[in-house]
């Protein structure tokens, strides 16, 4: 459901209750991405790898780069290039465990709540602890640094990451 319009979920590209699978070199960007909600949503996936990708909306998508929720394990974004929409380039919530985000780097302005990644936030299909996020040579392309916000999740493990 987004909470921006109440309605369910508009996602450019979703993946859903699959696992061990390798999205590598793509490139995810709708033509008018002010339709969608999330660019790349990530629901109930184990072993999941997206490796040297493009995640972008242009800031004009109305949520999230990424959105990894409902109980998702062992997501790998390796290499990716992700652009904010109007809320974070990415959020993790909903009982997902062992996502691992190494480098990356964040494009584009900030959402609404200056937060570039959100970990633990509501989710509405469960209110299950978010744990074991590691965050690991993560940067923003304008040099600032990264911004990350934790809510009903374990404090993520941050390597060589500006934040």
């Amino acid at each position: 459901m987004s909470i921006i319009t109440q309605k369910p979920d508009n996602n450019f590209f979703s993946i859903a209750g699959v696992q061990d699978v390798v999205h590598k070199g793509r490139t995810f960007e709708p033509f008018i991405a002010s339709d969608y909600d999330d660019i790349l949503k990530i629901s109930n996936v184990q072993n999941y790898r997206i490796d040297n990708c493009i995640i972008t909306g242009r800031n004009e998508n109305r949520e999230d780069g990424i959105d990894i929720n409902r109980t998702c394990q062992s997501i790998n974004i390796i290499g990716c290039k992700v652009c904010s929409g109007k809320r974070y380039a990415v959020t993790i919530k909903g009982g997902c465990t062992d996502i691992y985000l190494t480098d990356m780097l964040i494009t584009g302005k900030r959402g609404k709540e200056g937060v570039d990644i959100d970990i633990g936030n509501y989710s509405d299909s469960n209110m299950i602890k978010t744990t074991k996020v590691i965050i690991s040579h993560v940067r923003r392309a304008d040099g600032e640094p990264v911004r990350i916000r934790v809510g009903l999740a374990d404090k993520p493990i941050l390597l060589n990451t500006n934040a």
